[in-house]
């Protein structure tokens, strides 16, 4: 009879519980819920909203480790930020770290962006 079972979380919740744009993101989101219900049959709805919480970490880390692969300049840290170095005048960047002087005295600066704002670097 699991067909009865009523999802715990409807598309307008996971998108206000997870602070995502309307479109076919919810779906994945509704199908990770369906999973987790599945396996979880005595679970709560705050035990459900904080594994889509989860999953949500992890999806933004694969995207941000793939869109940093080959790039030297893109540091991806364990809690979905990305600190990409910005180039000086000349076109070169230096190491990731802070702030950085250059020898001809330009300065160098690392901007830390979050993951969800960087998946089209």
């Amino acid at each position: 009879e699991i067909w009865r079972v009523r999802p715990l979380l409807d598309g307008k919740a996971i998108i206000k519980e997870l602070d995502l744009p309307k479109g076919p993101l919810v779906g994945v989101y509704l199908d990770d819920q369906t999973r987790w219900m599945l396996l979880n049959p005595t679970g709560t709805k705050e035990d459900c909203v904080a594994h889509l919480h989860e999953r949500k970490r992890a999806r933004e880390q694969e995207i941000c480790a793939e869109t940093a692969q080959g790039k030297d300049d893109i540091v991806v840290d364990d809690q979905n930020e990305l600190t990409v170095g910005i180039a000086n005048s000349e076109g070169h960047s230096s190491p990731i770290g802070g702030d950085a002087v250059w020898s001809n005295g330009t300065k160098h600066l690392s901007k830390k962006i979050r993951a969800e704002n960087s998946i089209n670097l």
